[in-house]
């Protein structure tokens, strides 16, 4: 017979040690101290009359046992969540700071209708933008991010995505650029065409994985050389200039460089594979009615601009 009490404070620190592997990681997701955490951890144990969790060099290794009480932990924690959001939802007195991973450009491109839109019916939400890197998933999964702005395609399960809208891609270079005199001379722009000069490469790839993280390449580009790889979409426009680079971007955020760097803008095919833009999030905020309120802002709200944003009256 269980000798301790199974406590919720104590399910929320089993799932947070699956998520992590660390104690003293797991006591800050917790919002409890390393001593209180150990303490949980021992309980835990007691409750289930076994260990759940091997300390090694590695980290707390979950047991067989604690596998198999995930699926049981999780559902708790759930049930406990809906219960705490019976009450009326009402993002006037919200109080709480989501935190988004984004590239560089979707915090200038995409996310300014949105922020305008919470700040006005939800003027205490507090925001904490992040950089999208190689270890994104785990970090939705650990809560260390809420929501990111991500074009992965495939997802692995308990992860979940909204499209918001999909985008061409435009290629940017400087203004004389061989290519450019050829566009504005009405030939139609081909891999030939292309090949014929490198390119700079923005995006992000997991070498671990060997996959693309985020990018902006298509099928024209693929053919070039890389004469410059960068992980920032702002940044890379500024090195056009005096180069015969080529750049493919998001076209609002290609247009938007076209105007204030006074460069090139050449528009491509319209078979060209289309950029996807969608949230992500990991099951941990599937029935958060903080978190739900916020996607359905990102839904209805988040679109490609650059300047002159200008929102509805309707509130949710």
């Amino acid at each position: 017979m269980a000798s301790s009490p199974l406590t919720f404070e104590a399910v929320q620190l089993f799932l947070a040690l699956m998520r992590t592997g660390s104690l003293s990681k797991s006591a800050s997701l917790c919002g409890i101290t390393v001593t209180a955490a150990s303490r949980l951890r021992t309980k835990l144990e007691e409750h289930f009359e076994e260990p759940l969790f091997v300390r090694t060099y590695e980290g707390m290794i979950p047991t067989p046992r604690a596998q198999t009480l995930v699926d049981a932990m999780e559902r708790i924690a759930q049930a406990y969540n809906d219960l705490n959001h019976t009450k009326t939802f009402n993002p006037e007195t919200l109080e709480r700071t989501f935190t988004i991973a984004t590239t560089d450009n979707g915090v200038l491109c995409i996310l300014i209708p949105v922020i305008q839109k919470i700040r006005r019916v939800a003027p205490a939400v507090k925001f904490r933008f992040r950089p999208i890197e190689s270890d994104i998933l785990d970090r939705l999964k650990t809560g260390n991010i809420d929501l990111a702005l991500y074009p992965l395609i495939d997802l692995p399960p308990k992860y979940h995505s909204l499209d918001l809208f999909r985008l061409n891609r435009a290629c940017l270079v400087r203004k004389g650029h061989p290519l450019a005199e050829k566009f504005h001379a009405g030939v139609e722009l081909t891999e030939e065409d292309f090949s014929e000069f490198e390119k700079i490469s923005v995006g992000l790839n997991d070498e671990t994985q060997n996959r693309a993280i985020y990018g902006a390449n298509t099928s024209l580009s693929a053919c070039q050389r890389t004469g410059m790889q960068v992980p920032y979409f702002m940044a890379a426009p500024f090195f056009l200039e005096g180069t015969d680079y080529t750049l493919f971007l998001p076209e609002p955020t290609a247009r938007f460089f076209a105007e204030i760097l006074d460069l090139e803008l050449l528009t491509l095919p319209s078979d060209q594979v289309k950029y996807s833009t969608r949230i992500v999030w990991h099951d941990r905020l599937n029935g958060d009615v903080e978190s739900q309120w916020l996607r359905s802002i990102f839904v209805a709200y988040a679109r490609p601009v650059v300047d002159d944003v200008t929102l509805d009256e309707e509130d949710f």
